[in-house]
């Protein structure tokens, strides 16, 4: 399939490891809509990873090749692509590792992305790009970000974005999502006055989260959005102290840290109730504030913990002590060599258990014939705030209750 068109593509392979951010980026745009003072706030702190963040990138490093191959024609060796040789040395640096689940995931990208041009094309061919960088400088200063994949429709005068997410954990909605309407602006920017486009679908895959969806919004209506956000946007790159808490502070560089989420907490517990025990009226509305002071609790630890362990820094009024050491066998071989001239058997000897669902995953991939195997166990109730977008939970006893009403 890879007579597609392309317009105006990278002549070579983007780094995601190294990917250029904006002050004010589409990936962060939650963030510094909601608190336009934690771009101040973290303007001089570092940037961080983690295991998760590197299964992500090695994700769109695959997703970027398996989308070049079927759209463009464009093949590329992985190892090639991504090993980086130090020019000092001749060296070369390890290569990103990857596994069954990365290609499951990257084929049911490469898939969707299929359906999506099937689907929204309705028989016409869109101009594909891959990894553009988007810019939306009309709306926000030096506003840029990097789109996974656009398709553009010309006769159906319609774009596409389509993200990729390699996360398992928060589930992704398209839906007035920022980073997206974002880089639909950076696309209606990129084709202004080339293309007319009069609506932007905004698609999320998230294939570890089995979240394939769409959301489509009109341009007049993006556009009208854009102009919400612009003094917002000039306040934040004019350096705000304006701080604002709430669930944008998940991915915050300055969440442990930051003044505004230890006023709220504190604040929280400022008042003292009546020497009484709480009504459920006020546990109803004490619950909403908890998860923000928990996760504010749990950076703050971290970060004391790290400062100190790692860092040598001293955190006034408090040390480092040494915590419970548990025993563990020094040579389990020896150790199993003895307990049988004791006269017990490998079962009285060994655990053995099957190896988890997640990990077998990771080496099998989702649609191995084993997981045919698994069961679902009854879901635990969660207790969430009313206006949660799901149906709410009832026990079997009360299920059953509803029929003998």
């Amino acid at each position: 399939m890879s007579d597609h068109h392309t317009q105006e593509l990278p002549a070579a392979p983007v780094d995601h490891a190294a990917r250029a951010h904006a002050i004010l980026s589409a990936s962060g745009s939650d963030r510094w809509i909601h608190c336009p003072g934690s771009i101040q706030l973290c303007r001089d702190l570092p940037d961080t990873t983690s295991e998760f963040a590197e299964w992500g990138t090695v994700c769109h490093e695959l997703g970027e090749m398996a989308l070049r191959a079927r759209f463009l024609g464009e093949k590329q060796d992985f190892q090639q692509r991504v090993k980086q040789v130090n020019p000092e040395t001749g060296e070369v640096t390890e290569v990103p590792k990857f596994d069954a689940e990365h290609f499951a995931a990257v084929a049911t990208y490469r898939d969707y992305v299929t359906e999506l041009i099937a689907r929204y094309g309705e028989g016409e061919q869109p101009v594909v790009i891959v990894e553009r960088r988007l810019k939306f400088r009309r709306w926000v200063p030096q506003g840029f970000g990097t789109g996974d994949c656009i398709l553009v429709f010309p006769r159906r005068r319609r774009a596409v974005m389509v993200d990729l997410k390699g996360g398992e954990g928060v589930l992704v909605s398209p839906e007035w999502n920022s980073q997206l309407m974002l880089y639909g602006a950076g696309t209606l920017d990129y084709f202004d006055g080339i293309v007319d486009i009069d609506e932007v679908v905004l698609s999320i895959c998230q294939p570890r989260r089995d979240n394939l969806v769409e959301w489509t919004i009109d341009t007049r209506e993006l556009l009208g959005w854009l102009e919400t956000i612009r003094p917002i946007a000039e306040e934040a790159f004019a350096g705000s102290s304006r701080l604002v808490a709430g669930d944008h502070c998940k991915f915050c560089k300055a969440a442990a840290r930051c003044p505004e989420r230890a006023r709220v907490a504190m604040t929280l517990f400022k008042d003292t109730p009546a020497p009484a025990l709480l009504s459920m009226q006020e546990i109803g509305e004490l619950l909403p504030h908890l998860k923000l002071v928990e996760e504010w609790a749990k950076k703050l630890q971290f970060f004391a913990y790290d400062a100190a362990v790692n860092q040598g820094i001293q955190v006034p009024g408090h040390k480092l002590v040494a915590g419970r050491a548990y025993r563990q066998w020094s040579d389990m071989t020896a150790a199993a060599a003895v307990l049988k001239e004791e006269g017990l058997n490998d079962d009285e000897i060994w655990n053995k258990k099957l190896v988890g669902i997640t990990d077998l995953e990771k080496k099998l991939g989702k649609k191995h014939r084993v997981f045919e195997l698994t069961v679902k166990g009854d879901p635990k109730p969660t207790l969430v705030p009313a206006e949660d977008p799901r149906p709410e939970w009832r026990s079997t006893s009360q299920v059953l209750a509803a029929f003998d009403d």
